[in-house]
């Protein structure tokens, strides 16, 4: 993860993927093509992380515009046609799932990447994805579950108190059975997980089948990619910042008509996210000039958070230091706060003692005082030190 000047956190992607998406989102052909030329120099196109590998359609369709010449634009088109394919049998898979659902009279919410192929994207190759992510809420969450275990799905964990979404395999399609749509965009007021709270609209795209799916407007789902996407737990996603654009370009949204912006405005307070859109969209801006309308940033940095949102977004967009010292507490604590997003203050409290004596593992509750002083110290020293080098 890197830090990007001015952006809290160090959830935002690296000098050579911002590049790339500058590559891939800048409208300013001459500019792009400047980039592209610097880039290619440094990205070795037989050797991407798997994030650069999901940009290769859209590379293709822009490199047809900027470098016709491009002696791997045959390749990444190659790339483009595989995802073509690989999307068409993952929505035919989508079907079936969203067809058992309907057998037990459950709603399901598509969400996150066959959610966008299926209402953002120009093409449905454009966008790769791999699994289903179906949201249910919280009322339906078990009969969903049991529904796809007694076809032939299983859970690849255990699930645990504040689970947002339970990961399945076993069927024609992974799957990720969301009780709520992430584990930050919740409260622990909402007991439906947001399923009243949040709007759904149906996507403009229907299956190949004709079915039409339902997913979610455009406010919510710029919203959870922003908060999705910058959030820590694995390699640093790039595809949000795409999702994003090609959201804000469809003409779905208009930050610059109030209902949309204050839309979205509203969303990030009620669930204490403004900074971290903020901070989003002033990425997107960077990589993508002119895509953001001003007022919308203006706006969100007037929002005021308080300190335990301010822990709590830390808790989910910084990836915490210290991982191999103290028994790893510091990323223990994040994981905790993630963990306990949806529930009440009491309940939290009394689900800690076992939890950190489990992350950490500490032999029993009573070694746990000990380990957070020593973490402390090593943080207050850390601290120093980098100061003395400033």
């Amino acid at each position: 993860m890197s830090q990007r000047h001015g952006l809290r956190w160090n959830c935002w992607p690296s000098a050579t993927d911002t590049a790339l998406l500058q590559v891939l989102l800048d409208l300013d052909d001459r500019r792009a093509l400047s980039i592209w030329q610097q880039l290619r120099t440094e990205l070795d196109l037989d050797a991407p992380t798997s994030e650069q590998y999901r940009q290769y359609p859209m590379l293709a369709r822009r490199l047809a515009v900027l470098d016709p010449s491009e002696p791997r634009l045959g390749m990444l088109r190659g790339v483009a046609r595989q995802v073509t394919i690989q999307n068409l049998r993952h929505l035919a898979a989508l079907d079936q799932l969203l067809d058992l659902l309907a057998e037990v009279e459950i709603d399901a919410v598509v969400l996150k990447g066959p959610a966008l192929v299926l209402s953002v994207y120009e093409h449905l190759g454009l966008r790769w994805f791999a699994d289903a992510d179906i949201w249910v809420g919280i009322a339906n969450h078990e009969r969903a579950l049991s529904a796809l275990t007694a076809a032939g799905w299983s859970p690849t964990r255990v699930d645990h108190r504040g689970n947002h979404a339970i990961d399945m395999i076993g069927g024609p399609i992974p799957v990720d059975l969301h009780r709520a749509i992430n584990p930050e965009l919740v409260t622990a007021a909402m007991h439906d997980g947001g399923w009243e709270a949040l709007q759904r609209i149906t996507a403009s795209r229907p299956l190949p089948s004709g079915r039409h799916v339902a997913v979610l407007a455009p406010p919510e789902s710029l919203l959870h990619a922003i908060v999705h996407g910058t959030q820590w737990g694995g390699p640093v996603q790039i595809r949000w910042v795409v999702d994003v654009v090609e959201l804000l370009r469809s003409g779905q949204i208009d930050l610059g008509m109030p209902a949309d912006r204050h839309r979205l405005i509203d969303l990030a307070c009620q669930f204490g996210v403004a900074p971290v859109i903020h901070d989003g969209l002033c990425f997107v801006e960077q990589v993508a000039p002119n895509t953001v309308d001003s007022r919308v940033l203006v706006e969100l940095a007037a929002v005021r958070s308080s300190s335990l949102d301010r822990l709590r977004m830390t808790a989910f967009h910084e990836d915490p230091s210290g991982e191999r010292s103290m028994r790893g507490l510091g990323r223990a604590t994040s994981r905790f706060i993630q963990r306990t997003r949806a529930m009440g203050a009491i309940e939290a409290i009394r689900l800690a003692p076992g939890y950190f004596t489990e992350a950490t593992g500490a032999s029993s509750p009573w070694q746990l005082p000990g380990i957070a002083l020593r973490w402390g110290i090593g943080r207050c020293v850390q601290f120093v030190r980098r100061s003395r080098h400033r």
